[in-house]
């Protein structure tokens, strides 16, 4: 018996144990307040002009995806995405144009649409991303707030029809996916009673009435999918501000239907930042916002931002440096970036890759928003490699070596986080087996 207690000792002291300190218990992922569950949220990209193309009739969904840029998205899009940093992809998406009215009168979505937008959404739940599917540019077309008597009427039955539809599809789908009731719903000039040019909409709600129809929508949406069921009955749902805009006049504008408790606000944001506009400008807007978002009880995301392709990559660095760096790490606001796959890309879709004024500008906007992210679970936010034990940024064989002789103590150094390959908060020898099966193929990495 001594014997054998002996060699249990040797084992222990040779395959010393680094323990990281204790997670706290996991928590149910929707029994969460809508501002803990955004914290969740690094940097979001935005699958631009793709599904949400209806400046035209469509006989297909292909012909809708592909009628601005050509390139039908890829799971290898997707992968890129995910393998750059990204923990969030939002996909716009027009129902309107894949929509008929059948002989009872009912707005019917084709299936075909909803299949092919949830093969995009599974591609990217698969890289444990979060995932918002919204409806977006049919507030350019059917979706018109500046309707009124029977063509509002119209308007509003379409909406829930859609609604129901596309929550019901989607209803069985864990916390990671978001609907979002809208992108940028404007009024027309002449509904508001605004006077702003050239343009043929009021962006920031001269009357009350957009903000009054917008409301309306919005209770729509969230009382259509609470009551399909599922875990539609507690899912975190988006609603942009009017216009998606951010300016003071929003403040207490947007009614949260029915006091929810998972409702999550969107703003975009358009504009070049640098450090003055960052003390002047951003601060005070961010501070008033989460003011009121904490009162109020719903979480906050910046749904779109970004530049034209052309901006020179240090603009946009700089951009990341100061405007993403204060709203994600100060104020605790994801930002997603829009790319359009044109005059906006960041991708070269057909090379599936960054472009070379993108990759800079996302390499800096990844670095400036995942060290924030937190995860209510007290699990570790892995943003190093799995397996890396000598932390060069890649898995390989040498790492096996590496891990081996910090074990046994012939190499005294401290463990490195990517070590921890089995991501069971602590480094020991199931580690070393865990990489060695993996080198084996005979198993991967699946820690999410």
């Amino acid at each position: 018996m001594k014997k054998i207690i002996c060699i249990l000792t040797s084992f222990c002291l040779m395959f010393g144990i680094f323990t990281i300190p204790a997670t706290a218990e996991a928590k149910d992922p929707f029994d969460i307040s809508p501002s803990e569950f955004v914290e969740q949220i690094g940097a979001g990209w935005n699958l631009g002009n793709t599904f949400e193309n209806n400046w035209a009739t469509y006989n297909s969904v292909y012909a809708q995806e592909t009628a601005l840029h050509g390139a039908e998205t890829t799971k290898e899009m997707i992968d890129l995405v995910a393998d750059t940093g990204f923990n969030a992809v939002r996909i716009p998406v027009s129902w309107g144009p894949q929509t008929t009215k059948n002989s009872k009168g009912k707005y019917v979505v084709k299936t075909e649409l909803l299949k092919r937008v949830q093969t995009v959404a599974d591609w990217c739940l698969a890289r444990n991303m979060f995932v918002v599917i919204n409806m977006h540019h049919d507030d350019r077309k059917w979706l018109n707030i500046s309707a009124t008597g029977n063509a509002w009427e119209e308007v509003k039955k379409q909406y829930r029809d859609t609604w129901e539809q596309v929550a019901t599809y989607f209803r069985n789908y864990d916390e990671k996916l978001i609907l979002e009731g809208g992108n940028e719903i404007l009024a027309t000039c002449d509904f508001d009673g605004c006077k702003v040019g050239k343009t043929d909409y009021c962006w920031w709600g001269h009357s009350q009435l957009p903000f009054d129809k917008q409301n309306e929508l919005y209770q729509i949406f969230v009382d259509t999918v609470r009551a399909t069921g599922g875990n539609n009955d507690r899912r975190f749902l988006m609603l942009p501000t009017y216009g998606a805009q951010w300016y003071g006049n929003q403040l207490g504008k947007l009614l949260i239907p029915n006091n929810d408790k998972h409702i999550i606000v969107d703003i975009h944001w358009y504009e070049i930042s640098n450090q003055m506009n960052i003390e002047g400008k951003v601060k005070p807007f961010a501070k008033d916002w989460i003011k009121y978002s904490q009162a109020k009880g719903f979480g906050v995301v910046f749904g779109e931002c970004g530049f034209y392709d052309n901006v020179e990559y240090s603009t946009k660095v700089n951009w990341a440096n100061t405007f993403v760096n204060t709203v994600r790490g100060t104020y605790k606001i994801p930002v997603f970036l829009w790319d359009d796959g044109g005059d906006m890309r960041i991708m070269n879709r057909r090379a599936v890759a960054w472009t070379t004024n993108g990759a800079p500008y996302v390499e800096a906007v990844i670095e400036n928003s995942r060290k924030y992210i937190a995860r209510p679970d007290g699990k570790p936010v892995i943003t190093w490699v799995l397996g890396d034990a000598n932390n060069n940024e890649k898995f390989d064989s040498i790492d096996v070596v590496y891990l081996r002789k910090q074990l046994i103590k012939s190499l005294k150094t401290e463990f490195n986080p990517g070590a921890d390959a089995n991501a069971d908060g602590k480094v020991d020898v199931a580690d070393l087996l865990k990489m060695r099966r993996v080198l084996a193929r005979l198993e991967t990495f699946d820690y999410n």
